[in-house]
């Protein structure tokens, strides 16, 4: 958490520079916008987890990644925006999560009062840094209950759905040990429940981000980005 809190930190200090409101994405529904400013500091995001993942150097950033990286930050947009319009903070699904928020804040008050103390920061920037930090703890858990809710329906899991998923892994588990497949995994019920949401969680999370995308008909603006990339890339 304190690591993710300093990354936040610096991107707060670095994103004083404002540019012009052009949007590099846009929707037709609820006509919400991704502005240059807002990707140039996802994308420096984007590209530390890259570079995190392959290796500082075995990596050459271009035009598909920064596409990527706008079309990964438009679907957060568009997932904020529908969880803010559902009422889920109303319901028992954002309500469980209540005492995950109030130890993140704790942390939160604690780091920034760390950053006070050590006069890295003024009383005023302090402020809006706990307030930023906070709404972004906040919406994280906004969007997970908002997928929870919406999702809960689809992840159930039915007696079919555990006969079909023993066929497709016949002799891969078991509920109980089988001397003609010594290498079948004993598998409980409880387990097994676990996997199969698991695989529905999966194909269901990836249907409902296609459905939403194309619920908000996005269009990206191919040669503002273009534009950018080169601008970026100097």
């Amino acid at each position: 958490m304190r690591v993710l809190l300093s990354i936040f930190f610096s991107i707060f200090i670095l994103s004083g520079n404002v540019y012009a409101a052009e949007c590099v994405a846009t929707t037709k529904l609820d006509n919400l916008c991704i502005t240059v400013s807002e990707i140039k500091s996802y994308y420096r995001q984007y590209k530390r987890r890259k570079l995190a993942t392959v290796g500082k150097g075995n990596w050459y950033f271009t035009l598909a990644d920064l596409i990527e990286a706008t079309k990964a930050l438009t679907f957060e947009k568009i997932l904020t925006h529908e969880a803010k319009k559902s009422g889920v903070e109303k319901t028992p699904y954002f309500k469980r999560y209540q005492r995950d928020i109030e130890n993140e804040y704790k942390e939160i008050d604690s780091y920034v009062d760390g950053l006070l103390k050590d006069k890295k920061i003024k009383k005023e920037e302090a402020e809006k840094l706990r307030k930023k930090l906070k709404e972004a703890v906040y919406i994280g858990y906004l969007k997970k209950a908002y997928l929870n809710m919406e999702l809960a329906d689809y992840l159930k899991v039915t007696s079919d759905d555990i006969s079909n998923f023993m066929e497709a892994h016949k002799g891969e588990y078991g509920f109980k040990r089988d001397p003609d497949r010594p290498k079948m995994k004993i598998i409980s019920k409880v387990e097994l429940v676990r996997l199969i949401r698991q695989e529905k969680r999966t194909r269901v999370a990836q249907e409902f981000a296609v459905s939403l995308w194309k619920k908000y008909g996005v269009k990206l603006d191919k040669k503002l980005l273009e534009k950018l990339d080169k601008e970026l890339d100097k």
